[in-house]
């Protein structure tokens, strides 16, 4: 997609790498997904004082642990379907990892090969944060 002709302001970077835009700063981080346009990727953006972490389509990874005690995300969003992502067990862990105060649970019930219950999830994180399940057309405030 060509941004620019779209009127959009498109900015480059890799995973590493950080951009700032309007005061919204975006920091690229690693996932582990399969890929034929470039790297996998997550996005960790700080804004308005709040730090959010989206882990993309990706497995468990240890560098979750490094987001949690580098970025202390505020709420993350994290893949729950199995099978193409992490599933609901990895994505416990990865609540604990990224140490998150809330998880909205993402890429999971589109379609029958990736259906799980994201009450489920919610059950198994426990305390460890709050769990927001989101139904299509919902939205949420922090």
């Amino acid at each position: 997609v060509d941004a620019a002709a779209q009127g959009l302001c498109a900015e480059g970077m890799n995973i590493g790498g950080t951009v700032e835009v309007s005061g919204v700063k975006i920091h690229m981080v690693t996932a582990l997904h399969s890929a034929d346009r470039g790297d996998p990727a997550g996005v960790v953006v700080e804004l308005d004082g709040k730090t959010l972490y989206h882990a993309g389509d990706t497995g468990l990874t240890y560098d979750m642990k490094i987001i949690g005690e580098f970025f202390h995300p505020d709420l993350s969003f994290l893949p729950i379907g199995d099978r193409y992502t992490m599933g609901i067990h990895s994505a416990v862990k990865a609540v604990e990892f990224t140490r998150t105060k809330k998880v909205i649970p993402v890429h999971y019930g589109t379609f029958p090969l990736i259906a799980t219950d994201p009450e489920a999830f919610k059950s198994l994180v426990g305390d460890r944060a709050d769990v927001i399940v989101l139904r299509p057309g919902e939205s949420t405030s922090l």
